[in-house]
């Protein structure tokens, strides 16, 4: 017996879709999604049945129709909207998934092209990945926040603090619960839209940490695209200054109780208080990573940019860069000397660590040193980049943020020198104040 073709098509998108457990590279859903796609949409349009005949439509073309469900978004005026929110409150709703299944719609684009399969996957699986990183940051809040709850409780019932601590205990737990609610909305909803792309079910799928190629800052787009984008990043420095304020205060409060001037309920409120911070932190920097991806996907650079090559973004830095300890002279045909302006002769890049634990901040700095012996400080004038987008958040001032753990290059650049360093990213140490007994 000869079955219809439309009929074995069927009965291929009928079949269960196979499970996919343990963690998921970017290169491993990029892959899967292309097999997936490639091969369920039908051959040509005519093989699809007329439209308007009232016929049922076959699993092929539900296949061609099916859109990624992610927005295309305008990021104009983003900033603006980030820097209104409260930093305390629950985030909005993630702009970037639609939530609505179904054709392609205004600010949709559906999957008929291999260029939209990638673009597509590579904005899922950054929303899988970033929302991921949030939380992980989000749990040992939530551990914090019920240690708060229980020193206050008795603290207040041995009179030792006032009643109003405990009331601010509660306020931070309800704060926390509804950023948690709004950030397991999100997972959940970029986890079921990573299983739709790639075609398996991903329940027990983690992404995998910084396994995308990094994003190019010198994206050829509109004047409007890179206002949008220099609007988010500036943004997202003082974000992370905002980081740094907190995790100063969380040393200012660790060092009182050294010398009881604070209680173990401040130091626990402090801790809370850092991590909302950086998770304000990494959330801004997940729309600017979605951004690149929509920018870049304007471009014709896609295709090799998912398959890893050109991905750094120091501007050429790694293909022609000087090892750390390399003697940097002037630049061939600058004079040295007989000159009525003085030429750039070398960049010191300091301090030179080699290691930085998780969520320390690290300011970085740049001398130019000069053929009249003079030197200056070039730090806010240099051009800085790093060889990651989620392992370290590097500012553009020089400022770096450990995000997890594992060895990050930051490279900065300037008049055409350029220098680098490899930092080794170590986990967070534990507060001994935080530990049983204390």
């Amino acid at each position: 017996m000869k079955f219809p073709r439309d009929w074995l098509i069927a009965a291929v998108f009928l079949l269960p879709r196979p499970l996919h457990c343990g963690p998921l590279s970017f290169g491993e859903a990029l892959q899967l999604a292309l097999s997936y796609h490639a091969s369920s949409a039908p051959a040509t349009l005519a093989d699809l049945p007329p439209a308007g005949t009232g016929d049922a439509r076959t699993a092929g073309q539900a296949a061609m129709d099916r859109p990624c469900p992610v927005h295309l978004q305008d990021y104009t005026g983003l900033a603006a909207q980030l820097a209104s929110a409260n930093e305390f409150g629950p985030f909005p709703a993630d702009p970037f998934l639609s939530g609505h299944p179904g054709p392609a719609s205004a600010g949709l684009f559906d999957l008929r092209s291999r260029k939209n399969v990638i673009l597509c996957t590579a904005l899922v699986y950054a929303i899988f990945e970033g929302t991921h990183a949030q939380m992980l940051v989000l749990r040992e809040q939530q551990t914090f926040v019920d240690r708060l709850l229980d020193i206050e409780s008795k603290r207040v019932f041995a009179e030792v603090d006032h009643p109003l601590r405990l009331t601010q205990a509660k306020l931070m737990r309800a704060r926390i619960r509804l950023m948690s609610e709004a950030l397991e909305t999100s997972g959940r909803d970029a986890r079921t839209a990573l299983s739709a792309i790639v075609g398996v079910s991903l329940d027990e799928t983690d992404p995998v940490g910084n396994s995308m190629p990094l994003l190019p800052d010198n994206l050829t787009t509109s004047v409007e695209d890179r206002r949008a984008l220099r609007a988010l990043i500036a943004y997202r420095d003082v974000v992370q200054l905002d980081y740094v304020s907190g995790f100063i205060n969380r040393l200012k409060v660790t060092h009182d109780m050294a010398l009881a001037k604070a209680s173990i309920g401040e130091l626990v409120a402090a801790h809370i208080e850092e991590g909302m911070k950086l998770i304000a932190l990494l959330h801004v920097n997940d729309h600017i990573r979605a951004a690149k991806i929509q920018f870049l996907g304007a471009s014709d650079r896609l295709e090799s940019w998912s398959a890893g090559i050109g991905t750094s973004n120091a501007g050429g830095i790694q293909s022609g860069s000087r090892s750390p300890d390399a003697d940097l002279t002037h630049l061939p045909g600058q004079p040295v000397s007989g000159a009525q302006t003085p030429s750039l002769l070398s960049v010191l890049l300091t301090p030179a660590i080699k290691e930085l634990p998780v969520g320390k901040p690290q300011q970085f700095s740049a001398t130019a040193t000069y053929s009249d012996g003079h030197a200056g400080d070039i730090t806010s004038d240099a051009n800085w980049s790093c060889s990651t987008d989620t392992g370290a958040i590097l500012s553009t001032t020089g400022l770096l943020t450990g995000v997890s753990a594992g060895p990050v290059t930051i490279h900065v650049q300037y008049q055409g020198i350029e220098r680098s360093r490899r930092v080794s990213v170590t986990a967070r140490p534990v507060d001994e104040y935080l530990l049983p007994g204390h």
